[in-house]
Order: C-alpha cells, then sequence, then structure tokens
C-alpha cells in the first residue's frame, strides 16, 4: 500500500486486521508508526525507513508469519510488545546488527509462542 504524500500522520490501530495488508510504503513526513497500527496482518518482512523515530506499543502484534526486520534508523524507539508478542516467526531477543552504512537489521529465523 501507497499513502499520498498528503499524509502526514497514522492513527491508532488505522490497519488493524486487514489481513490482506502485506506491504506498506510510508511517506517522508510519516515518523511514528502508532499503537496496534499493523496488528493482525500479513507482514512477511518490513523494512523501517529512517524518518520513522517511533514503533509504539503492539504495532506489528500478530503478524504471524514476520521473520525478518531492517531498522534503518538505529536509534529508533521500540514501545512495548512492538514486534515480538505473537510474531511466531520471530524470536524474542535475537541479535541487532549493523550493515556498513550504519543501518540497524532484526533478523530471526526461529519461533516463540
Amino acid at each position: 500500500m501507497e499513502l499520498p504524500d498528503s499524509v502526514k500522520t497514522l492513527g491508532d490501530a488505522c490497519f488493524k486486521y486487514c489481513s490482506n495488508l502485506s506491504e506498506f510504503k510510508f511517506t517522508p513526513s510519516i515518523t511514528a508508526i502508532p499503537k496496534e497500527c499493523f496488528m493482525g496482518c500479513n507482514f512477511t518482512s518490513l523494512t523501517v525507513p529512517k524518518h520513522i523515530k517511533l514503533i509504539d506499543t503492539s504495532a506489528y502484534y500478530g503478524n504471524y508469519g514476520l521473520k525478518k526486520i531492517i531498522l534503518l534508523n538505529p536509534t529508533v524507539k521500540i514501545g512495548e510488545d512492538g514486534f515480538f508478542t505473537d510474531c511466531m516467526s520471530i524470536g524474542t531477543a535475537g541479535p541487532i546488527t549493523y550493515d556498513e552504512a550504519g543501518k540497524a537489521k532484526y533478523d530471526y529465523d526461529f519461533c516463540y509462542a
């Protein structure tokens, strides 16, 4: 999904349970992913852009197929259960790694319940 550049913010739970949603392109003016924004969607991997400064509580809760997260902002704040609760394909506390350009990467291969 791609929103027009005129969209400046997202509301809490705005895409909650949109089970057909598996891709999303953030406009440059969006700096936060609010509470439960993508709860119950169908992401398998995500790249969070550098301009995102906050991933709030349960933003990606219930994305059962989520296996890979790349954070392009190494200082992004992640709220409680931002990714890890009920994302069955992601481990609970795997390593954060950085590439040559300083980009943070989360890459998990195992499941937790």
